[in-house]
């Protein structure tokens, strides 16, 4: 088991504030990001109950920034995409429908983990139309994308992120297709043929600027047929998709 020690700085280092800046100067593909600080790091890494909810008006000023509505939103520490529609896509620009999207996300992070996630800042990022077959949990696109891991700057190994027995066995706000399994197979196959094409190269220039340690690297596709790097983690913290062999040594 990780001291505390150990997992605080695990989970700084894995804290969009530090590994974003460096993603964004490799050239790869990334949505426009504005920041809005919530509290200090000290003050993270203490437990509290309860949200602290963040002033409306820088909010609302880096959405219209990204040039939302709609807006995707999340902590330094993690997203709620599963809970896409009352939590991380932000689709009014009334303060009221937005603090109540930034509250379904900051209460999602205050529960994850053991004791809630040591969150900084809300992450405010253009709004990405996924391609995509169908709608799963409360209003995810699921479509074509893929977790790359990267051991010490090279590609170590690669999953399609969407797995059929999360789906199956997870909640939705509205009924899956009858077909879903055939579509989820067909975005694995787009998927499968970004990596060929063009993911391997992306993810070699990410490689150069990761270059030490182990590393998790997502992709998504876009409706304009673009590859955009959407999330990064140590690749010790990540989940593996099926098939995805870990490293033979702890990293």
């Amino acid at each position: 088991m990780p001291t505390r020690e150990e997992e605080l700085r695990a989970r700084r280092m894995c804290s969009m504030r530090e590994w974003f800046p460096r993603l964004k100067v490799t050239g790869v593909g990334v949505p426009d990001t504005e920041w809005v600080q919530i509290r200090t790091w000290e003050e993270a890494q203490e437990f509290s109950e309860g949200v602290r909810m963040p002033d409306m008006e820088p909010i609302m000023d880096a959405i219209d920034s990204v040039n939302g509505p709609p807006a995707f939103i999340r902590s330094d520490q993690a997203s709620h995409k599963h809970g896409m529609e009352e939590a991380s896509k932000v689709s009014s620009d009334d303060p009221e429908v937005v603090r109540d999207n930034v509250f379904e996300l900051l209460n999602f992070n205050n529960v994850a983990g053991f004791g809630g996630l040591p969150y900084t800042h809300l992450a405010v990022r253009e709004w990405l139309d996924l391609e995509h077959h169908f709608k799963a949990f409360k209003g995810m696109p699921v479509g074509p994308e893929v977790r790359m891991f990267l051991l010490h700057g090279e590609i170590w190994d690669w999953g399609f992120y969407w797995e059929e027995e999360a789906i199956e066995s997870g909640y939705h706000t509205q009924d899956l297709p009858e077909n879903w399994r055939a579509m989820l197979n067909d975005s694995l196959e787009v998927a499968k043929l970004g990596v060929e094409e063009e993911l391997q190269d992306k993810a070699k220039k990410v490689g150069e600027e990761f270059d030490e340690g182990y590393w998790s690297l997502d992709f998504a596709l876009t409706e304009d047929g673009d590859w955009y790097a959407i999330d990064m983690a140590l690749g010790g913290a990540s989940h593996h998709p099926p098939g995805v062999e870990k490293p033979p040594k702890p990293q």
